[in-house]
Protein backbone atom coordinates (compact mmCIF):
# COMPACT_ATOMS: atom_id res chain seq x y z
CA UNK A 1 0.00 0.00 0.00
CA UNK A 2 1.03 3.47 -0.75
CA UNK A 3 1.96 4.92 2.33
CA UNK A 4 2.31 8.86 0.90
CA UNK A 5 -0.36 10.96 -1.26
CA UNK A 6 -0.41 9.00 -4.60
CA UNK A 7 0.54 11.90 -7.62
CA UNK A 8 -2.01 12.26 -10.45
CA UNK A 9 -2.43 8.79 -12.46
CA UNK A 10 -0.76 6.57 -9.71
CA UNK A 11 -2.62 4.22 -7.97
CA UNK A 12 -2.83 2.69 -4.58
CA UNK A 13 -2.77 -1.38 -3.79
CA UNK A 14 -3.06 -3.81 -1.36
CA UNK A 15 -1.27 -6.65 -1.59
CA UNK A 16 -2.48 -9.57 0.78
CA UNK A 17 -0.37 -12.53 0.86
CA UNK A 18 -2.00 -15.58 3.26
CA UNK A 19 1.20 -18.11 3.58
CA UNK A 20 0.61 -21.54 3.39
CA UNK A 21 -3.09 -21.38 2.35
CA UNK A 22 -2.71 -22.71 -1.38
CA UNK A 23 -3.32 -26.47 -1.34
CA UNK A 24 -4.20 -29.70 -3.75
CA UNK A 25 -7.60 -31.18 -4.02
CA UNK A 26 -8.49 -33.85 -1.05
CA UNK A 27 -10.58 -36.82 -2.03
CA UNK A 28 -11.89 -36.61 1.22
CA UNK A 29 -13.52 -33.21 0.55
CA UNK A 30 -15.07 -34.81 -2.67
CA UNK A 31 -12.10 -33.41 -4.65
CA UNK A 32 -11.72 -30.02 -3.62
CA UNK A 33 -8.98 -27.62 -1.92
CA UNK A 34 -9.29 -27.13 1.84
CA UNK A 35 -9.92 -23.86 0.80
CA UNK A 36 -12.52 -24.64 -1.86
CA UNK A 37 -14.31 -26.22 1.24
CA UNK A 38 -14.04 -23.97 3.70
CA UNK A 39 -16.43 -20.99 3.96
CA UNK A 40 -14.79 -17.56 4.05
CA UNK A 41 -17.36 -15.00 3.34
CA UNK A 42 -14.26 -12.49 3.45
CA UNK A 43 -12.19 -13.84 1.75
CA UNK A 44 -14.60 -14.59 -1.58
CA UNK A 45 -15.43 -10.92 -0.86
CA UNK A 46 -12.03 -9.76 -0.89
CA UNK A 47 -11.26 -11.93 -4.32
CA UNK A 48 -14.58 -10.47 -5.90
CA UNK A 49 -13.45 -7.16 -5.32
CA UNK A 50 -9.89 -7.48 -6.65
CA UNK A 51 -7.73 -9.81 -8.89
CA UNK A 52 -6.28 -13.14 -8.87
CA UNK A 53 -5.07 -16.14 -10.28
CA UNK A 54 -2.03 -18.57 -10.33
CA UNK A 55 1.94 -17.61 -9.76
CA UNK A 56 4.92 -19.77 -10.02
CA UNK A 57 6.90 -16.82 -7.99
CA UNK A 58 10.81 -18.50 -8.59
CA UNK A 59 10.02 -20.89 -11.62
CA UNK A 60 7.62 -23.54 -13.00
CA UNK A 61 8.06 -26.67 -10.76
CA UNK A 62 9.69 -25.11 -8.29
CA UNK A 63 8.27 -25.02 -4.52
CA UNK A 64 9.27 -21.72 -2.95
CA UNK A 65 9.77 -21.47 1.18
CA UNK A 66 8.08 -18.71 3.13
CA UNK A 67 10.88 -16.06 2.51
CA UNK A 68 11.61 -16.59 -0.82
CA UNK A 69 8.10 -16.89 -1.95
CA UNK A 70 6.78 -13.79 0.13
CA UNK A 71 10.54 -12.20 -1.00
CA UNK A 72 9.76 -13.02 -4.92
CA UNK A 73 5.50 -11.53 -4.78
CA UNK A 74 7.21 -8.17 -2.94
CA UNK A 75 9.44 -7.58 -5.76
CA UNK A 76 12.72 -9.23 -4.74
CA UNK A 77 14.67 -10.48 -7.79
CA UNK A 78 14.91 -14.26 -9.07
CA UNK A 79 18.56 -14.63 -8.77
CA UNK A 80 18.08 -13.62 -5.04
CA UNK A 81 15.70 -16.70 -4.17
CA UNK A 82 18.58 -19.24 -3.58
CA UNK A 83 20.45 -16.96 -1.56
CA UNK A 84 17.74 -15.73 1.05
CA UNK A 85 17.44 -17.63 4.11
CA UNK A 86 14.83 -17.34 7.06
CA UNK A 87 17.41 -16.77 9.70
CA UNK A 88 18.25 -12.92 8.42
CA UNK A 89 14.71 -12.47 7.65
CA UNK A 90 13.82 -13.63 11.31
CA UNK A 91 16.19 -10.70 12.69
CA UNK A 92 14.89 -8.14 10.34
CA UNK A 93 11.49 -8.85 12.05
CA UNK A 94 13.02 -9.14 15.18
CA UNK A 95 14.52 -5.63 14.57
CA UNK A 96 18.15 -7.22 15.01
CA UNK A 97 20.88 -5.83 12.60
CA UNK A 98 23.42 -8.67 11.83
CA UNK A 99 27.01 -8.06 11.56
CA UNK A 100 29.71 -8.91 9.33
CA UNK A 101 30.14 -12.71 9.84
CA UNK A 102 26.75 -13.07 12.00
CA UNK A 103 25.05 -16.71 11.14
CA UNK A 104 21.33 -16.23 12.15
CA UNK A 105 18.69 -18.86 12.10
CA UNK A 106 14.83 -19.14 13.50
CA UNK A 107 15.09 -21.20 16.30
CA UNK A 108 11.36 -23.32 18.01
CA UNK A 109 11.15 -23.90 21.57
CA UNK A 110 9.95 -27.69 21.15
CA UNK A 111 9.24 -30.67 23.35
CA UNK A 112 11.15 -33.55 22.72
CA UNK A 113 11.34 -37.26 24.77
CA UNK A 114 14.24 -39.86 25.53
CA UNK A 115 12.60 -43.13 24.36
CA UNK A 116 14.75 -46.44 23.91
CA UNK A 117 17.69 -44.02 24.48
CA UNK A 118 17.15 -41.37 21.26
CA UNK A 119 15.67 -37.97 21.73
CA UNK A 120 12.09 -38.02 19.61
CA UNK A 121 10.67 -34.30 18.72
CA UNK A 122 6.60 -34.91 19.77
CA UNK A 123 5.72 -30.72 19.15
CA UNK A 124 8.00 -29.06 17.12
CA UNK A 125 6.27 -26.04 18.53
CA UNK A 126 6.00 -27.26 22.15
CA UNK A 127 1.87 -26.16 22.36
CA UNK A 128 2.55 -22.98 20.44
CA UNK A 129 3.95 -21.79 23.74
CA UNK A 130 3.69 -18.20 24.70
CA UNK A 131 3.40 -16.93 28.17
CA UNK A 132 6.56 -18.55 29.52
CA UNK A 133 9.20 -17.66 26.56
CA UNK A 134 10.62 -14.35 28.56
CA UNK A 135 11.68 -16.96 31.66
CA UNK A 136 12.77 -19.70 29.22
CA UNK A 137 15.16 -16.77 27.69
CA UNK A 138 16.42 -15.79 31.29
CA UNK A 139 16.90 -19.81 31.81
CA UNK A 140 19.14 -20.31 28.88
CA UNK A 141 21.03 -17.12 29.22
CA UNK A 142 22.96 -18.44 32.16
CA UNK A 143 24.62 -21.30 29.91
CA UNK A 144 28.31 -20.80 29.14
CA UNK A 145 29.30 -19.99 26.08
CA UNK A 146 30.81 -22.10 23.52
CA UNK A 147 34.31 -21.40 23.00
CA UNK A 148 35.29 -18.03 20.95
CA UNK A 149 31.71 -17.79 19.62
CA UNK A 150 28.50 -16.00 21.13
CA UNK A 151 25.13 -17.44 20.68
CA UNK A 152 22.31 -14.72 21.80
CA UNK A 153 18.93 -15.25 21.38
CA UNK A 154 15.38 -13.03 21.07
CA UNK A 155 12.22 -13.79 21.42
CA UNK A 156 10.00 -13.02 18.12
CA UNK A 157 6.41 -14.58 18.32
CA UNK A 158 4.75 -17.62 20.39
CA UNK A 159 7.36 -20.18 20.69
CA UNK A 160 9.22 -18.69 17.77
CA UNK A 161 13.28 -17.24 18.97
CA UNK A 162 15.87 -15.69 16.79
CA UNK A 163 19.50 -17.39 17.20
CA UNK A 164 22.47 -15.47 16.30
CA UNK A 165 25.69 -16.57 16.41
CA UNK A 166 29.02 -14.29 16.49
CA UNK A 167 32.60 -14.87 16.33
CA UNK A 168 35.14 -15.66 14.02
CA UNK A 169 35.11 -18.43 11.16
CA UNK A 170 31.76 -18.67 11.38
CA UNK A 171 29.71 -19.97 8.31
CA UNK A 172 25.99 -20.69 7.22
CA UNK A 173 26.32 -23.83 5.60
CA UNK A 174 25.10 -25.81 7.64
CA UNK A 175 22.22 -28.13 7.96
CA UNK A 176 19.08 -27.60 10.39
CA UNK A 177 17.93 -29.43 13.14
CA UNK A 178 14.38 -29.32 13.20
CA UNK A 179 12.77 -32.18 11.48
CA UNK A 180 9.69 -30.76 10.33
CA UNK A 181 6.26 -31.80 10.55
CA UNK A 182 6.04 -35.05 8.22
CA UNK A 183 6.55 -37.61 10.13
CA UNK A 184 6.46 -36.71 13.96
CA UNK A 185 7.34 -38.34 16.32
CA UNK A 186 11.20 -37.63 14.95
CA UNK A 187 14.54 -37.99 15.91
CA UNK A 188 16.03 -35.13 17.03
CA UNK A 189 18.82 -33.76 14.50
CA UNK A 190 21.84 -32.73 15.06
CA UNK A 191 23.34 -30.19 12.64
CA UNK A 192 26.52 -30.64 10.12
CA UNK A 193 28.63 -29.07 8.03
CA UNK A 194 27.26 -28.73 4.17
CA UNK A 195 30.39 -27.65 3.45
CA UNK A 196 34.15 -27.83 5.32
CA UNK A 197 33.58 -24.03 6.12
CA UNK A 198 30.76 -24.84 8.06
CA UNK A 199 31.83 -27.61 10.34
CA UNK A 200 33.05 -25.01 12.88
CA UNK A 201 29.47 -23.08 13.17
CA UNK A 202 28.28 -26.56 13.41
CA UNK A 203 29.76 -28.20 16.15
CA UNK A 204 29.25 -25.18 18.36
CA UNK A 205 25.75 -25.06 17.35
CA UNK A 206 25.41 -28.62 18.13
CA UNK A 207 27.09 -28.19 21.79
CA UNK A 208 24.99 -24.92 22.44
CA UNK A 209 21.54 -27.25 21.87
CA UNK A 210 22.80 -30.08 23.94
CA UNK A 211 23.15 -27.96 26.55
CA UNK A 212 20.06 -26.17 25.87
CA UNK A 213 18.16 -29.59 26.20
CA UNK A 214 20.06 -30.68 29.38
CA UNK A 215 19.00 -27.37 31.40
CA UNK A 216 15.47 -27.20 30.39
CA UNK A 217 14.70 -31.19 30.87
CA UNK A 218 14.49 -30.75 34.36
CA UNK A 219 14.32 -27.15 35.00
CA UNK A 220 11.66 -26.36 37.91
CA UNK A 221 8.91 -24.70 34.75
CA UNK A 222 9.12 -27.73 32.96
CA UNK A 223 8.52 -29.57 35.70
CA UNK A 224 5.34 -27.43 36.87
CA UNK A 225 4.60 -27.56 33.13
CA UNK A 226 4.11 -31.10 33.01
CA UNK A 227 1.97 -31.26 35.99
CA UNK A 228 -0.88 -28.56 34.74
CA UNK A 229 -0.54 -31.27 32.02
CA UNK A 230 1.19 -28.63 29.42
CA UNK A 231 3.56 -29.68 26.85
CA UNK A 232 7.41 -28.87 28.27
CA UNK A 233 9.42 -26.31 26.24
CA UNK A 234 12.80 -29.04 26.53
CA UNK A 235 14.91 -28.00 23.52
CA UNK A 236 15.27 -26.09 20.40
CA UNK A 237 15.24 -26.92 16.69
CA UNK A 238 16.54 -24.38 14.38
CA UNK A 239 16.55 -23.92 10.45
CA UNK A 240 17.48 -21.31 8.08
CA UNK A 241 21.14 -20.45 8.74
CA UNK A 242 22.00 -17.57 6.49
CA UNK A 243 23.89 -14.57 6.79
CA UNK A 244 23.23 -10.69 5.95
CA UNK A 245 23.33 -10.37 2.07
CA UNK A 246 21.86 -7.13 0.38
CA UNK A 247 18.90 -8.15 -1.77
CA UNK A 248 17.96 -6.36 -4.79
CA UNK A 249 13.98 -5.41 -5.07
CA UNK A 250 12.30 -4.36 -7.89
CA UNK A 251 9.73 -2.42 -5.99
CA UNK A 252 12.50 0.68 -4.52
CA UNK A 253 13.93 0.71 -7.96
CA UNK A 254 10.84 1.60 -9.36
CA UNK A 255 10.52 4.76 -7.28
CA UNK A 256 7.39 3.03 -5.10
CA UNK A 257 6.69 3.54 -1.96
CA UNK A 258 5.39 0.53 0.71
CA UNK A 259 4.52 -0.67 3.58
CA UNK A 260 4.30 -4.26 5.21
CA UNK A 261 2.43 -5.35 7.95
CA UNK A 262 2.50 -8.67 9.19
CA UNK A 263 0.82 -10.92 11.25
CA UNK A 264 2.09 -14.58 12.58
CA UNK A 265 0.06 -17.75 13.94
Amino acid sequence: MLTSPAPPGARKAVVLIVDGMGDLPVPELQGLTPLEAAFTPNLDRLASAGQYGLVDPIAPGVIPNTDSGTGMLMGMRPEYAGLLRRGPVEAAGASWELGQGDVAMRANFASVREIDGQLLVFDRRAGRIKQDVPQLLEILATIPQPGEVTIQLRATDQHRVLLVMSGEGLDPAISDTDPGDEFLPAPLLSSWAEHPAGQKTADLLNRFLESTHQVLQNHELNQRRIQQGKLPPNALITRGAGELISVGNVISEAGLQATVVSGCN
